[in-house]
């Protein structure tokens, strides 16, 4: 720790990278979707998972995105794995992507009995192949929501989740 002058300073919060800061950003903008996934039976998915039917997971998935963003913008990946605990549910790890307009991130969700969050994979602009700006995801994000809109006007125009 830096001395300066007799009196120490206080310690500082580590700086987040722009890889955490996507994090951020992303489940801050799908905790809506979260909310509504977490209300499927955990055992559906688990036995899903286990059996291989991504078809049916992609079901749950997208009935739970259908409602807060538009078509193909967020969805499954199809993969998904489970982690064994003692004396607990598994947790449960679902390939995600979100993608609007040049913007394409690949993430994992997981699910745990007292934890949901999100892991990036992969973050770019599909013509550029390089980083995406964090306010350009941002930009994404409010273009692919379907009520964002309604609730700007309701909360005089400001733009939510930023």
């Amino acid at each position: 720790m830096h001395q300066s002058q007799g009196r120490s300073d206080p310690p500082s919060k580590p700086a987040l990278t722009n890889a955490q800061e996507a994090e951020r950003l992303i489940c801050l903008n799908i905790r809506s979707f979260i909310a509504d996934l977490c209300l499927t039976d955990r055992s559906f998915l688990i036995a899903n998972i286990i059996n291989g039917s991504h078809d049916a997971i992609n079901d749950i998935v997208e009935s739970s995105s259908e409602m807060f963003f538009k078509p193909g913008t967020l969805s499954y990946a199809y993969g998904s794995r489970l982690a064994e605990r003692f004396n607990a549910t598994p947790a449960i790890a679902m390939d995600m992507r979100f993608v609007r307009k040049a913007v394409f991130v690949s993430f994992l969700l997981h699910i745990e009995d007292d934890f949901i969050g999100v892991s990036l994979v992969d973050f770019r602009q599909r013509s550029s192949q390089g980083n995406v700006a964090l306010s350009e995801l941002s930009d994404a994000f409010y273009d692919a929501r379907i009520y964002d809109r309604f609730a700007a006007v309701q909360s005089g125009g400001r733009r939510p989740l930023h």
